[in-house]
């Protein structure tokens, strides 16, 4: 559920602990690491140049690739989740993208 407020960079926030995103995967120059780095500096009202670099937490280059449309000539549905200095992020194929605002447990 969303509380009707959408920040520039296409986020929705959300009434509880997660922050909804979206990538647009037709756009060549909206890959998903940069579209996570934008997420999670929204989600938190950073500045992404101020944040852990994303290598630090997964592999941008393999998380891109995994994630780009038709990949291996098919359009199976991909997820990915990890945690971003303390954050919970999943991201999908389909250009989703959560971000939760609460630590998470490290077990």
């Amino acid at each position: 559920m969303t509380d009707g407020h959408d920040s520039p960079s296409g986020a929705t926030r959300g009434t509880d602990t997660d922050a909804a995103h979206h990538w647009d995967a037709s756009r060549w120059f909206d890959t998903p690491s940069t579209a996570i780095v934008d997420a999670i500096a929204t989600t938190t009202g950073r500045e992404p140049t101020s944040m852990p670099p994303l290598q630090r937490y997964v592999d941008p280059d393999a998380l891109d690739a995994l994630l780009a449309p038709g990949r291996n000539g098919r359009n199976n549905r991909v997820g990915v989740s990890f945690q971003y200095d303390g954050l919970p992020v999943a991201v999908d194929s389909d250009g989703g993208i959560e971000v939760g605002t609460g630590n998470v447990d490290g077990g």
